[in-house]
């Protein structure tokens, strides 16, 4: 016995550093000493002394050196800790949990103790924030992933334990996927921390039950190879970019080649594309683009019609860079009454401190003059995106054989971060109302999904309120009748609960018996960041 153990110790302090060493070879000092006490010629009792004291000393250095670790040990580690945070901070039922390849053992082992659903991290998958099945998708790995947000991170405080193990499992972060419903098929593309990298002969794919979605193609080191249905392919060259629009299902996918030795591009964000989409709904086409990522207006309603006792409705629109930098204006047209998609626009090129004006914007057949009646979305294209934009942006929707001046029918540009989101209320003002008046609602909802509101007026010096329902569709415009008596009227308007990542900017109009007309406009006062992407189709324009 105590040549094997003297042969073990010789193993592990030859095989092993000193750390390492300790540790496998102290537990096995008592049995090695007693082993050896046996056969020394020494005195039975010198020989129990120096081995009960060698036996102290060995447990002493043990407990010198576990101590801090075993007081470390008794909070949970950190991938513990991240998959007890899911399961205190998200409903099993609505959450479909991914964990990293890294933290395998651990998930494979730890879920079904939780009552987590989930699973483990495929090969040549990239995750989006909601699965197809409507659950919300949360990752548990070691390190941060590009694109997707940290909601939770926890780090052993001390350096024993991640010795102990070899630095495996120090950290362990939960994060929440990039906005967009489905799972990405990306074979042949490796995804790192800084930069992807393209192989020859990959793709980028969505399930038939995803949502469109658009990314961004930057190469870095090599040109890369785009192939889509229905499109000649085409190169994308380090130094420019290229938006790509992915539609579910195999038709949908996008084929990207990098060459031989693979290309480096900049790492994908993927973002849901707005509007409402069926099965047959395609993005191809000439002039197909992504309308500008920076700030954005929202014109509440346009008409080009004919009205009550012969009044003729146009609209005005009048835009000026006032951002100190030029760039492209992009006027998109967003229909009434229907769902849009990709939207019809024009685009025309800004200096600083230039201006546009269209006196009848709705006259340009590049915006759909078949449809009288809709709002605009205005935006400013740059070439730097760090470039501050200002727009002005300013309308007008008058009768234009009425009696009013320049001022009659104005509506001023709303920025889209100050649209209110589902569930939010404002309040619109006063409203006076004569006899003889006509009152109208109305609203434009810019996302992915409808919205229910409620117009609650209530009269200055009398008791009850007065409701007006409205259904706005996808990425559109609507506008009804309101019957309000004379009197002066305080006007709110509430929005049913639904996607936060909705902007709706509703408004009130009052049309009196000269035709005069004129607006209040509700908006939020606190700005928040649009977050989808927006196709249109663009027109040059010329003025």
């Amino acid at each position: 016995v105590g040549s094997g153990g003297l042969l073990y110790l010789a193993c592990a302090a030859l095989t092993l550093d000193q750390r390492w060493g300790v540790r496998y070879g102290l537990p096995l000092l008592p049995v090695v000493a007693l082993g050896t006490a046996g056969h020394l010629l020494w005195r039975p009792r010198v020989a129990r002394v120096a081995a009960t004291s060698l036996m102290l000393a060995a447990a002493g250095y043990m407990v010198w050196e576990t101590a801090p670790v075993m007081q470390l040990r008794r909070r949970p580690t950190p991938v513990r800790a991240a998959f007890d945070f899911v399961k205190g901070s998200y409903d099993p039922k609505r959450t479909h949990l991914v964990f990293g390849r890294d933290i395998a053992p651990h998930g494979e082992w730890l879920l079904p103790r939780l009552g987590l659903p989930g699973e483990l991290w495929q090969k040549d998958r990239y995750y989006l924030r909601t699965s197809t099945d409507k659950r919300s998708v949360v990752v548990v790995t070691t390190e941060p992933i590009a694109g997707f947000s940290t909601v939770f991170e926890r780090t052993w405080s001390s350096p024993r334990y991640p010795e102990m193990t070899s630095g495996r499992y120090r950290t362990a972060v939960v994060l929440a996927p990039a906005p967009g419903e489905g799972i990405l098929e990306l074979p042949r593309i490796e995804i790192g921390e800084q930069s992807w990298r393209v192989q020859r002969g990959g793709t980028v794919s969505l399930p038939a039950e995803g949502w469109p979605t658009a990314f961004e193609l930057c190469p870095l080191s090599a040109s890369v190879t785009v192939r889509q249905a229905d499109r000649e392919p085409r190169e994308v060259w380090p130094g420019e970019c290229a938006d790509l629009f992915l539609l579910p299902g195999r038709e949908g996918a996008i084929g990207l080649d990098g060459g031989g030795d693979g290309a480096f591009v900049q790492p994908f964000v993927f973002t849901p594309v707005a509007g409402g989409w069926g099965a047959d709904t395609k993005v191809g086409g000439v002039g197909v683009q992504r309308f500008p990522r920076g700030p954005a207006w929202v014109v509440p309603v346009v008409a080009r019609l004919d009205g009550v006792g012969g009044a003729r409705w146009v609209s005005q629109l009048e835009v000026a860079n006032r951002g100190g930098v030029a760039g492209e204006v992009v006027i998109a047209r967003l229909p009434s009454r229907k769902n849009g998609n990709v939207l019809p626009a024009v685009q025309v090129a800004l200096t600083a401190d230039q201006a546009l004006r269209l006196d009848d914007v709705l006259a340009r057949p590049e915006l759909g003059a078949e449809m009288p009646v809709g709002a605009l979305l205005v935006g400013l294209d740059v070439s730097n995106p760090e470039a501050e934009v200002g727009l002005e942006v300013r309308a007008r929707t008058f009768n234009q054989r009425g009696p009013g001046g320049a001022g009659d029918g104005a509506l001023p540009g709303v920025p889209l971060e100050d649209g209110l989101q589902p569930g939010e209320s404002a309040g619109l003002g006063e409203l006076t109302v004569e006899a003889g008046d006509r009152v109208a609602v109305g609203a434009v909802a810019v996302g992915s999904s409808a919205v229910k509101l409620t117009y609650v007026a209530t009269r200055v010096g009398s008791v009850g309120e007065v409701h007006r329902a409205l259904s706005v569709p996808v990425l559109g415009h609507a506008q009804e009748p309101w019957a309000l008596v004379p009197g002066i009227w305080r006007v709110t308007v509430r929005l049913a609960p639904g996607d936060p990542r909705l902007r709706v900017v509703p408004y009130l109009s009052r049309v009196g018996p000269d035709g005069r007309s004129s607006y209040l406009v509700g908006s939020s006062p606190t700005a928040r960041e649009f977050g989808l992407a927006i196709l249109v189709r663009t027109h040059p324009l010329a003025f």
